[in-house]
């Protein structure tokens, strides 16, 4: 897995805030604390103040149960996942610059001098506006499959050979989304319907009514198909 670290200064420091203008609220957070324990917990991002701090949400029994640990001035290592082009694992060392318990448990963590990054994905994904439809693919006969009643709408943001990103319609008052086999039904450019195959490997709730999903193809012809319609 190819690394890379960027650096403050001019540049390199427009670098890191382009990586983080990619980082969404709701994204989960990875805080890995020093101390003799290892203790590593993860929350999710409330949001940033460029240069300054980011804002990570815990629960307010995390911060009670760790407060020998989760302390102001405590250094720590950042993890999380930043979607873009190729998706990326950045990793960051930092300190808790602030802990807040009222209305709810916000750490407030300084702003990263430097980033470390790798790629999650072989090859970057184009930008797309596809419509789509998917349902759990759990029967033999893809077409029986779509109906309103069962299939989730949305559109295809991102694309490449070997997966995509979809922004689905999902309020938040539904569970998670199960990370199973799936069928898609993508309308290509000449208003005709593709069905592929694929597997969801990641979600993130994006607003209230909007969740942002990772699904990996399948290989068949249909893919191929596909490719050659939307991207080739």
């Amino acid at each position: 897995m190819y690394v890379t670290k960027i650096e403050t200064g001019s540049q390199k420091r427009a670098a890191i805030v382009t990586t983080f203008n990619n980082l969404r609220p709701g994204a989960l957070i990875g805080i890995e604390f020093n101390s003799e324990l290892s203790l590593r917990i993860k929350g999710k991002l409330i949001g940033f103040d460029e240069g300054n701090y980011l804002i990570v949400s815990l629960s307010k029994s995390t911060l009670r149960d760790y407060a020998d640990i989760i302390q102001e001035g405590v250094g720590c290592i950042v993890r999380t996942i930043v979607e873009g082009d190729a998706g990326q694992c950045v990793a960051f060392r930092s300190n808790v610059e602030l802990i807040s318990v009222r209305p709810k448990g916000l750490v407030f963590i300084s702003y990263p001098r430097a980033i470390e990054t790798s790629n999650l994905r072989k090859e970057s994904r184009q930008t797309t506006q596809i419509p789509v439809t998917f349902v759990h693919r759990d029967q033999a006969i893809s077409s029986a499959l779509f109906d309103n009643k069962t299939a989730i709408t949305g559109y295809i943001k991102d694309v490449s050979s070997g997966g995509c990103r979809i922004m689905a319609n999902w309020d938040d008052s539904n569970p998670d989304i199960n990370k199973v086999p799936v069928y898609l039904n993508v309308t290509v450019s000449n208003g005709s319907h593709i069905v592929l195959k694929a597997s969801i490997r990641n979600q993130n709730r994006i607003t209230p009514a909007t969740v942002s999903i990772g699904l990996s193809f399948v290989e068949d012809d249909n893919l191929q198909q596909f490719l050659k319609e939307c991207i080739l």
